[in-house]
């Protein structure tokens, strides 16, 4: 019987502990103490930055709204506070990429005013390079750098030793200072040398060539090629030549005469008688009945020379009279004969030279020779024959 009653009590303790412990907690994890409160998924009572497993049907870290996190959104699938999960949830000039907000715009999500979307993102086209006044259009510059002022494309800076003188955007920093002659060492200085060509070298004008008649003897580019080898006597045909004066129809030494040396040319008298009478000597244009009309009336050549002819004093004996002519054979007039070369006389116009008009008188059988225009005309009125031209000849001695 007393067995009986002691198995009776411990059967009901047994009962007594099984109904407290069914109150409880359980202890899932068996390490001896009580677990968290069981949660209901559904009703989810945890704290917000917390939610309820499912699994353990515990409250675990991980949020369960946007009330859960500190800042950004709560992504509820995976209980992570994000920065965002719709553009919506960004600053007007951002979209939502995967969770995080980027600068960037959508046809749906227009920029702020002023700015532009362009290619995704918010640009300030009145300075934005790329975006200079509208979307895509891109500023560059040809040998330097680009800016975008006001919403056109503008220069910001030239790459050494380029330089943009004409203020052209389209084609850039257009000018290289160190070799162009228009902008040599810097825009507007030309590399322009007198009489000459010039050449940019490193920035510093230099005399390239020199025009034809011209040399830079001084070699100083700010004079260019300063030396008129013609007209120079210091300088004259080539730098540095002084060459002598000679009897040649020529300038030879620059000094703007030619042949201004005693000796080129002998003085013609001019006579008048029974006949007009040229010759060289003085004491022959006083004799034999002829009055010396002047002395030195013209000037020929003493020798031969460029540019000049014999001139011959040719003698007609039925007519007895002389004329002058470049032919050799007295123009074959009649029985006429060469009595000498007076002369050497100007086949053209040269060193100052002038006409020696050449008239006949039919009915003296005379011939006229005048550099003066008006006495020609005069003989011409008078009935001589104008016969032309019979050379060219010089008023003075020299120069």
């Amino acid at each position: 019987m007393r067995r009986g009653v002691i198995a009776f009590v411990l059967l009901l303790g047994c009962a007594r502990g099984d109904a407290v412990d069914s109150a409880e907690t359980p202890d899932a994890s068996l390490d001896g103490s009580q677990d968290k409160p069981a949660c209901d998924p559904a009703a989810d009572p945890c704290p917000p930055d917390q939610h309820c497993s499912p699994i353990l049907r515990q409250c675990i870290l991980g949020c369960q709204s946007d009330a859960g996190c500190s800042k950004g959104r709560c992504d509820v699938e995976n209980h992570a506070c994000v920065g965002c999960l719709a553009n919506a949830d960004c600053r007007p000039e951002e979209v939502c990429v995967g969770t995080v907000c980027v600068p960037g715009c959508t046809p749906g999500r227009p920029c702020p005013e002023g700015l532009l979307c362009c290619a995704g993102g918010c640009v300030d086209p009145t300075t934005n390079v790329d975006h200079c006044g509208a979307c895509g259009k891109k500023c560059t510059v040809a040998n330097g750098s680009a800016a975008c002022a006001a919403g056109k494309c503008a220069i910001a800076s030239c790459k050494t030793p380029w330089e943009s003188c004409d203020g052209n955007v389209a084609n850039g920093c257009e000018s290289d200072t160190t070799s162009s002659t228009t902008h040599c060492g810097g825009c507007g200085k030309a590399c322009r040398p007198s009489h000459a060509t010039g050449s940019c070298a490193l920035g510093v004008c230099k005399v390239g060539s020199c025009a034809a008649g011209f040399g830079d003897c001084n070699v100083n580019p700010a004079d260019g090629c300063e030396a008129d080898l013609g007209a120079d006597p210091s300088n004259c045909g080539g730098c540095g030549n002084k060459p002598t004066e000679a009897c040649n129809l020529r300038d030879d030494d620059c000094n703007g005469r030619c042949d201004d040396v005693d000796g080129c040319r002998k003085g013609i008298h001019r006579s008048t008688g029974a006949e007009h009478f040229y010759t060289d000597s003085s004491v022959e244009a006083a004799c034999c009945g002829f009055t010396v009309e002047n002395l030195n009336y013209f000037y020929l050549y003493a020798a031969p020379a460029p540019d000049t002819a014999p001139f011959h004093r040719c003698f007609h004996p039925t007519a007895k009279r002389h004329f002058y002519s470049t032919s050799a054979t007295c123009e074959a007039w009649g029985a006429s004969t060469l009595e000498s070369v007076i002369g050497y006389i100007g086949t053209k116009e040269t060193c100052g030279s002038v006409p020696l008009y050449r008239l006949y008188g039919a009915t003296s059988n005379d011939h006229l020779y005048t550099t003066d225009p008006a006495e020609r005309s005069a003989a011409i009125a008078a009935g001589w024959k104008d016969e032309g031209t019979a050379g060219w000849v010089w008023r003075s001695p020299r120069g």
